[in-house]
């Protein structure tokens, strides 16, 4: 019986720990931490990210209509310069929700965009 309760517990423990660094890593990731673009070998050129923004007039008027601090620019978030995501710059919550909202309900850039708060 003791050795019963000696495995429960171990298993108890394992599980415990599994279900932990799950929620963390999802939880890290919703308020900034880990990464939150695609693999850097993967990402396009800033070129491409230049274009996408050009190309899209009327969405980037509508991302920066969310707020005074709303910015649209070519992010490069890896080590090779050349590698880019269109970054949107927000400063509070609430530009973040519409933000969001705006992307949500839009046909995209057909580049990978991040939100980073300032």
């Amino acid at each position: 019986m003791k050795r019963i309760w000696i495995i429960a517990a171990a298993l108890f423990v394992v599980l415990g720990g599994v279900v932990f660094l799950f929620v963390w890593g999802y939880l890290g990731s919703l308020i900034g931490g880990g990464t939150d673009h695609p693999p850097c070998e993967t990402l396009p050129s800033h070129a491409e990210v230049s274009r996408a923004i050009k190309e899209h007039p009327a969405l980037v008027e509508q991302i920066s209509a969310a707020g005074d601090g709303v910015q649209v620019v070519v992010g490069t978030p890896c080590d090779d310069p050349d590698a880019a995501v269109l970054e949107v710059q927000v400063s509070n919550d609430d530009e973040q929700t519409r933000v969001d909202k705006v992307l949500t309900e839009s046909e995209g850039f057909g580049v990978p965009v991040v939100i980073h708060r300032r």
